[in-house]
């Protein structure tokens, strides 16, 4: 089983000059971005060119980000969510039921998506936003 925590930055339609920047700063390769209209997604006004989701490697670490959903609240330097990836399916329902039962309010139910088996997302009792996932093999 291969599991990893990585923060996932939020930033306020600023996402790609933040990867550039975290990029230099950790000497690591440009990053690639997907944005809001490349996954389809089409129903968020004004969100089509709006980062969702870019990663920055370095040190054998992962630093992922996005910008914020259009209309959705942001507070800047505060925007931060905890994503446990873990290739091993049955912990990673475990896992996301451990959080259920311990007070944690469900976001999003695990399911599976473009990028994920299983993918679900979830506010803990301590006011920490989580995001749960089984990566699709590359």
């Amino acid at each position: 089983m291969k599991a990893e925590l990585s923060p996932y930055l939020y930033f306020n339609g600023n996402c790609k000059e933040a990867a550039y920047y975290y990029a230099h700063v950790f000497e690591a390769e440009a990053p690639r971005f997907l944005t809001y209209g490349q996954a389809g997604i089409t129903e968020l006004e004004n969100a089509e060119n709006l980062i969702l989701y870019t990663e920055v490697k370095f040190d054998g670490l992962k630093l992922m980000m996005s910008d914020n959903m259009p209309g959705a609240p942001f507070s800047e330097g505060s925007s931060i969510n905890l994503t446990y990836s873990c290739s091993d399916p049955a912990r990673i329902k475990t896992v996301f039921e451990n959080f259920r039962f311990n007070e944690a309010q469900i976001a999003m139910e695990l399911e599976e998506n473009f990028f994920a088996k299983q993918y679900g997302m979830l506010t803990d009792k301590f006011g920490f936003n989580w995001q749960i996932t089984e990566p699709k093999e590359d």
